[in-house]
């Protein structure tokens, strides 16, 4: 990128982008930029999906996701001399990255001319806000997926009264004696390594229980499956109900792609009049953004500096579940079916 008036050089991208990495760092100002997001971190701890690279990024935004497939082992009588056998599958699916979001800054040069301000530092903040904006993006929209893959729970007896893809569970069970319940919904639905990401129920038992661990109880029961909690996204997308999900490992697979991979803010790509590269997320780890920078000139009188941040990719549900209901994910609401 040539020095030109009006127009950050690749030093002052660079300038921007390390200052927004000091930001981060400074455990003061970083708080205004925190991502309340830990939905989007659990569906990235279970994902077990393999993926491959975009295909013709110029023109779609399509790629192959891979499970594996071994639903149709069996058992049966067998001979000494041969092996026969189903051929395991990978089960690779092409598929298209539907969801998108942008967040977009602007500053104009003529603002600070008499500021105390540091324009760059200025745009550094926002670009840090920016990515906020879009974790958070990815958050609301982890929890649409939960709601649209929701299975059907086999375990119809117990604590639990299942009603569609709902299971409800009165208010009083919600407790660690609630851990024996769902373990056998586990066992029961063949989830081999389930995870359970709540909302408000039941974190104020496990917060409690891990401050008296060192007393008799301790963790106990709740230790014994995985817990990920969000306060901010599950209870605020169901609302009134208070919702807990049970996922299986590699049930949903998260993805998201950067049409700009190669290019930093140090070596931008030239798009007609903008400048084009991409920047890791803050606040999710391994999400990567594009971002857009072009300058304009405001009624001929001073210069703005714009900037987009842009994210696309998408959530998937695992096809090779074994059986239409079963589909790795369930639900368990706080309290009686109104229906009934």
């Amino acid at each position: 990128m040539s020095t030109t008036a009006g127009v950050f050089s690749e030093t002052q991208l660079v300038s921007i982008q390390a200052k927004a990495d000091a930001i981060w760092m400074d455990r003061i100002q970083k708080e205004d930029y925190v991502p309340q997001a830990n939905v989007v971190k659990c569906l990235q701890a279970q994902t077990t999906a393999k993926f491959g690279e975009l295909k013709n990024k110029n023109k779609e935004r399509t790629i192959e996701v891979g499970w594996i497939n071994a639903c149709d082992v069996s058992a049966a009588s067998c001979t000494d001399c041969t092996i026969t056998g189903t051929e395991l599958s990978t089960n690779i699916e092409e598929y298209y990255l539907n969801r998108e979001q942008c967040a977009e800054i602007k500053i104009g040069e003529n603002a600070f001319r008499t500021n105390v301000f540091d324009p760059e530092e200025v745009i550094a903040k926002g670009l840090l806000a920016a990515s906020k904006e879009l974790d958070e993006y990815w958050a609301g929209q982890a929890v649409t997926v939960l709601n649209a893959s929701l299975g059907v729970n086999e375990s119809d007896d117990g604590k639990g009264d299942v009603s569609g893809t709902t299971t409800y569970v009165l208010p009083a069970y919600w407790n660690a004696d609630l851990m024996g319940y769902l373990h056998r919904v586990a066992v029961q639905n063949r989830f081999n390594s389930p995870m359970l990401i709540s909302g408000l129920n039941l974190y104020e038992s496990i917060w409690n229980a891990e401050w008296e661990k060192c007393c008799e109880n301790g963790i106990g029961k709740f230790g014994t499956m995985d817990f990920c909690f969000d306060l901010f996204n599950i209870d605020s997308a169901n609302d009134p109900d208070y919702l807990t999900y049970m996922l299986n490992k590699g049930a949903l697979a998260f993805v998201t792609k950067a049409m700009y991979p190669d290019y930093t803010a140090a070596n931008p790509l030239k798009m007609m009049d903008q400048w084009r590269w991409s920047m890791p997320s803050f606040g999710l780890p391994g999400v990567v953004y594009d971002v857009h920078y072009e300058n304009n000139c405001d009624d001929g009188d001073y210069f703005t500096h714009e900037f987009k941040l842009k994210t696309f990719g998408d959530i998937f549900l695992n096809p090779v579940g074994c059986t239409s209901t079963r589909t790795g994910v369930l639900s368990f609401t706080c309290g009686e079916d109104s229906e009934e």
